[in-house]
């Protein structure tokens, strides 16, 4: 057809990865004197993204891990507290998250996340 214009026909998704995949397992110790400890991890993998809707560039593959802990104790009558603390990408991984009209979106740094819960 005569101008018609197909603009990004036939690119990939921009931002969106060919392949992706994600694996997390807990363990709860189940002896007595470790009962109510947990300990997690597991790791994320994005590959290479397009950087914009015309692929024009790339951004690179990237594979980060994260770890958790908690303990939990019984408190009177059916209460329960549990503390919590998470570090996600564990190595300080710099990777790109994404991007926004050229300029890249760098992912968060090793972070360390700690949280108590009441449950009643």
């Amino acid at each position: 057809m005569i101008g018609t214009n197909l603009g990004n026909q036939g690119n990939r998704l921009f931002l969106a990865a060919e392949h992706t995949g994600s694996l997390w397992n807990t363990y709860d110790f189940q002896n007595e004197s470790l009962r109510g400890l947990k300990i997690g991890g597991g790791i994320q993998g994005v590959g290479k993204r397009q950087g914009d809707p015309s692929n024009t560039y790339q951004l690179p593959s990237f594979v980060i891990g994260n770890l958790m802990t908690s303990y939990q104790v019984k408190l009177m009558h059916k209460m329960r507290l549990t503390a919590q603390l998470n570090v996600m990408n564990v190595s300080d991984e710099k990777y790109f998250a994404g991007t926004n009209s050229g300029n890249f979106i760098t992912g968060a740094p090793r972070t360390f996340l700690g949280s108590l819960r009441i449950d009643y």
